[in-house]
């Protein structure tokens, strides 16, 4: 994968972060406490500008009541 291919990936699972959470009306710092992090983490995320461990991603999408697949959905 080339860096221009993940920084798209992570972006998109980003804004799919941030319209899930918005859909379940639920504040950045509200999901972060939900799953242990940082509200400035979750912001970081939605923005695309760190990448997602994995376990991370599916405990998020449990925390919204989607599936991870939803998060990566194109």
């Amino acid at each position: 994968m080339t860096e221009q291919e993940n920084i798209w990936i992570t972006a998109r699972i980003g804004l799919a972060l941030r319209t899930a959470r918005e859909n379940k009306n639920l504040t950045q710092a509200e999901l972060a406490n939900q799953i242990g992090a940082s509200q400035p983490q979750i912001d970081h995320y939605e923005r695309g500008e760190h990448d997602m461990p994995l376990s991370r991603l599916f405990d998020i999408a449990a925390a919204l009541g989607i599936t991870a697949a939803d998060l990566l959905a194109d």
